[in-house]
């Protein structure tokens, strides 16, 4: 009855449209950890398809030709439910029980013509953000599963962009500008029952086209984002810009994020900026960044003003299969965090990768370097690293940590799976990323200067 009720279901759904994908996966994990003693089995499936429409056109004003554009996807699983005897629910929360679970998102549905269209999926979900940083990473995008709860975060480049708030409305597009506006001015029920006062809120934004200017030679692109959370008094204003410069074999980007937030109050108004420079020539390459605010959502460490730079060479042009890079952060030090450095070096040729990768902190002179390398046989790849910290603990008493990881993997053994072992690496973030993405960044679960003798797992992922 219950495989009847999500055929039917999908059957009604995808009248009169085209299907575009239909993937998924499905896995088990076995994982172990030996400091706490616990070992187990997980599991999760899920299975996502899209699906498209496109109305006739009709001819409106001559020539033009108009017609709409829907672009839709769902994602059908079985997870945790609320209750033991759920069947079919669009929402959980992952307590107890399973069900089957059908999410709808409609990715598009718009007005289009030749060179324009309006969507009424509403403004701009968020302000531009052209200039990012290259040496330091932040925890800030959360990874959630079909029925949005966080399963973990993901490391990402450190930028800002002007604290922005979507307000229902319109998005608008011409000949590759893009603009959108909404507004809302009401009232909302409180909890004991009684209607607040009137609230306002807004959102705009601008983009231009990139233009290109002597074919290639300069390329330009804007843009400008203003908005205001029902909840504040104060509005938040921001512009953005990027350029990118080509001459013979000389490339340039700079990029800019520029925002007032707080406006309407003099007291909470603040300026916050970031801007970036990247340059190539040759087989060199080297980078900078640099923010100045109080924004802590970039960085805790660096509240006021950040600067980093970044040099890597690549060594294959003398047919060397060595790059090798260094990097500088937090150079002007006005949080008083320490200066960071680092160097790294890789060979990667054929089946073998190996590199080292080396950081100190100038203040505190806690230091780390991690080894890594893998071999890949025709059909397993096999790898491991080693890392060594050095840090000082709050009584200044110097600690050592000494962790290693180890893995084994293959997608070719059995077409249509992905088959893992690990010891001493993250298992979850392996089955995903690989375990030579765990390896090189030393995702390591092991201390054994303090008899941590971390963590063991095995995985199998058939994605489809």
């Amino acid at each position: 009855m219950k495989k009847g009720l999500i055929v039917l279901l999908i059957a009604v759904l995808a009248t009169g449209f085209v299907f575009a994908d239909f993937s998924g996966d499905a896995y088990i994990q076995f994982n172990g950890n030996f400091k706490d003693s616990e070992y187990g089995f997980a599991n999760e499936t899920d299975a996502s398809f899209s699906f498209k429409f496109t109305s006739d056109s009709i001819k409106i004003a001559g020539e033009e030709d108009i017609h709409v554009e829907v672009e839709a996807g769902a994602t059908l699983l079985a997870a945790e439910t609320v209750g033991e005897d759920a069947s079919l629910v669009l929402w959980n929360s992952r307590k107890e029980g399973y069900g089957i679970g059908l999410l709808i998102n409609i990715k598009t549905a718009k007005i289009a013509g030749s060179n324009w269209y309006v969507s009424v999926l509403g403004a701009a979900n968020s302000a531009a953000d052209y200039a990012k940083a290259t040496a330091f990473q932040v925890k800030t995008k959360k990874v959630k599963d079909s029925f949005g709860y966080e399963m973990y975060k993901t490391w990402q480049p450190a930028s800002y962009s002007v604290a922005y708030s979507k307000a229902p409305g319109v998005t608008v597009g011409y000949d590759g500008f893009t603009a959108s506006f909404g507004f809302n001015y009401g009232r909302e029920k409180l909890k004991n029952g009684d209607l607040s006062e009137q609230k306002l809120a807004y959102s705009a934004t601008l983009e231009t086209k990139e233009f290109n200017i002597s074919d290639d030679l300069l390329k330009v692109q804007a843009a400008v984002a203003a908005s205001k959370n029902k909840d504040k008094e104060t509005s938040d204003i921001g512009a953005s810009a990027k350029a990118a410069i080509n001459v013979k074999d000389v490339a340039v980007n700079v990029a800019t994020d520029i925002g007032v937030e707080g406006v309407g109050d003099s007291d909470s108004t603040k300026f916050q900026m970031d801007a970036s420079v990247a340059a190539k020539y040759d087989f060199v390459s080297a980078t900078s960044y640099m923010f100045i605010g109080k924004d802590s959502k970039l960085a805790k460490t660096y509240n006021d003003f950040y600067l980093e730079a970044t040099a890597k060479a690549d060594l294959n042009k003398f047919e060397v299969p060595v790059t090798v890079g260094v990097s500088a952060k937090n150079i002007v030090d006005k949080s008083e965090a320490g200066v960071d450095l680092g160097a790294n070096a890789e060979y990667a040729k054929d089946a073998v990768v190996a590199g080292a990768k080396f950081g100190i902190n100038l203040k505190t002179t806690a230091w780390n370097v991690n080894a890594y390398g893998s071999y890949a046989f025709e059909k397993v790849m096999v790898g491991a690293n080693v890392k060594f910290t050095q840090t000082k603990d709050a009584k200044d008493e110097t600690v050592n940590k000494l962790s290693a990881g180890v893995f084994a993997e293959s997608d070719a053994l059995i077409k249509g799976a992905k088959l893992g072992l690990t010891y001493g690496l993250n298992n979850g973030l392996a089955m995903y990323y690989g375990g030579s993405y765990c390896t090189k960044n030393a995702a390591n679960t092991t201390d054994f200067m303090n008899e941590d003798y971390g963590t063991v797992g095995a995985y199998c992922i058939i994605s489809f």
